[in-house]
């Protein structure tokens, strides 16, 4: 919809000149404006390309877009360990082992059953409490936790303590980059994380007596965990999915034709993990600012569509793609966009894992892994406009003082020159604070389409010359301190230069607008 940037320039010039904090004297011209637009800074990777010297929409929008952390996520997680003994008190020397415990630990994920994951961030705050009146050694092994190899294992050294007063150790252990096995003891099971702990007395310590009475703890809390890597059974997933798409330019449009060319639009679900799923699009629906909705036509509209696990593993992951292209041959896509929509609304359903864990605990995600839907349109601006109307409003205010000066007569003058090859005539409506039309101001002349100019510039573009003039007339002048608003409304036609008949055009590559505006007023000045 970036075509009609032309249109909203020449607003905004017009709107422009009516800020100007001025000073009139008698028989006083101005230079307001003088700007030149054109479409070169709007050619990139998701707007607009160049085909054979033409521009061409080529229009990329991004509807969805889901992380790994967006399909799992891991809550803070609190392993608290007590140990006891059997015996009602025994001696134990320095050096004695008096806690070796080996324990399986349950992450709860809902439906989600995961084997490996690698995180991407998280932390471990250890929290280790001796009872005992000596130095006690605790030593913490993470058997399926792993970073480069190396197995995770901590010890702390606790001071001399008692139930009532244990002594503490608290220590925070950044994991990025760990890998943790969670399938237990078995090796089959899943969402099972494997401790263990051994408690020792301190070799250079004393013979102590513990009893039963004496509880040791080790507490571990997993917190702010974020997954870079997964392997498991990622549950089922449903998802409804409203996504309206704002074209606020497109506010501007009034009534006329537009007649556009041969187009395309995708709506494209790629799956870049290895998952089964599905998708379906429900509606796909322009509107436009005078109330009038198109919905797609397409025969795979409403139905489902299965869309394939990714392929490939860390370094050759090949996305899945599953797409609904519309074109004008198999649907309505082309009077979709001649609704001149201010919006889009695309309603769609996406399903993960719809019949189960068919993959035995086999999907994965990789750091580089995405599911993403996208709309893209695709079409040369082959372009037929038949009075074709768009409107715009600015707020506006202009005082004059009856007691230094009075404006007798004045006029706005635009010139222009323009390679587009479309023309524009050009009114402008006053209104008051309350919106009521004060004065219309209309321009006997238009904006000349390019295609009645003769080849100019380094470009050797069909340029046409024009110049419009806006006379305010003394009913107008008089009421210049009401004006508040400024409506601007251009009629855009493509016309034929040899038969003066509407036509589809081409806009071709730097193609350019220029404009160059005065004011001419009279005043009569008051001493």
């Amino acid at each position: 919809m970036k075509k009609f940037g032309l249109v909203l320039l020449l607003a905004l010039t017009i709107f422009g000149c009516k800020k100007k904090d001025i000073t009139w004297n008698s028989d006083w011209s101005l230079p307001l404006v003088n700007d030149t637009l054109s479409l070169e800074n709007w050619v990139n990777d998701s707007t607009l390309g160049v085909n054979s010297g033409f521009y061409e929409l080529q229009l990329r929008r991004l509807l969805y877009d889901l992380d790994i952390n967006d399909l799992i996520e891991i809550p803070d997680t609190t392993i608290e360990q007590d140990f006891t003994f059997a015996l009602s008190s025994f001696i134990a020397n320095p050096g004695f082992t008096f806690v070796s415990s080996t324990e399986e630990h349950n992450i709860n994920i809902n439906d989600v059953e995961l084997k490996v994951i690698t995180l991407r961030k998280g932390y471990i705050d250890v929290e280790v409490r001796n009872v005992v009146p000596t130095t006690a050694i605790f030593n913490v092994k993470l058997p399926g936790v792993s970073k480069n190899g190396v197995v995770f294992e901590e010890q702390y050294s606790a001071p001399p303590g008692t139930n009532a007063n244990p002594g503490i150790v608290r220590k925070t252990i950044d994991l990025s980059g760990y890998t943790l096995v969670l399938t237990g003891t078995s090796g089959a099971a899943s969402n099972r994380l494997l401790s263990q702990v051994k408690v020792s007395t301190s070799p250079s310590g004393q013979a102590v007596t513990i009893t039963n009475q004496d509880i040791t703890k080790v507490i571990a809390t997993f917190r702010g965990v974020e997954i870079d890597y997964a392997k498991g059974y990622f549950g089922n997933l449903l998802l409804d999915e409203t996504d309206t798409i704002a074209l606020e330019p497109m506010n501007i449009y009034q009534s006329g034709i537009l007649d556009i060319g041969n187009t395309n639009m995708k709506f494209t679900v790629e799956n870049g993990i290895k998952v089964s799923a599905k998708a379906k699009l429900f509606s796909l629906e322009s509107w436009n600012n005078q109330g009038s909705i198109v919905s797609l036509s397409h025969p795979l509209v409403n139905s489902e569509m299965v869309v394939n696990p990714a392929s490939g593993y860390w370094n050759t992951l090949v996305p899945s793609e599953t797409t609904i292209l519309a074109n004008s041959g198999n649907s309505n896509v082309e009077n979709v966009i001649e609704n001149l929509g201010n919006k889009y609304e695309v309603d769609y359903q996406l399903e993960l894992n719809p019949w189960g864990n068919v993959s035995g605990s086999t999907d994965e995600f990789f750091p580089n892994s995405r599911f993403r839907i996208y709309l893209e349109a695709n079409m040369p601006l082959l372009l037929g406009m038949n009075n074709l109307v768009l409107q715009d409003t600015f707020d506006i205010r202009v005082d004059q003082s009856a007691s230094a000066m009075e404006i007798e007569s004045g006029q706005l003058i635009i010139k222009s020159a323009n390679s587009f090859p479309m023309s524009a005539n050009i009114d402008l409506f006053l209104l008051d604070e309350q919106g009521l039309l004060v004065s219309q101001v209309v321009s006997a002349g238009q904006i000349k389409s390019g295609s009645f100019g003769a080849p100019e510039g380094i470009y050797g573009l069909n340029t046409s010359h024009s110049e419009l003039t806006f006379v305010l007339d003394e009913e107008t002048i008089d009421k210049l301190n009401v004006i508040r608003k400024v409506v601007v409304r251009a009629r855009m036609n493509t016309i034929d230069p040899i038969t003066l008949l509407p036509i589809q055009v081409q806009i071709p590559e730097h193609a350019f607008l220029s404009v160059k505006m005065r004011s001419e007023f009279k005043t009569t000045n008051k001493l």
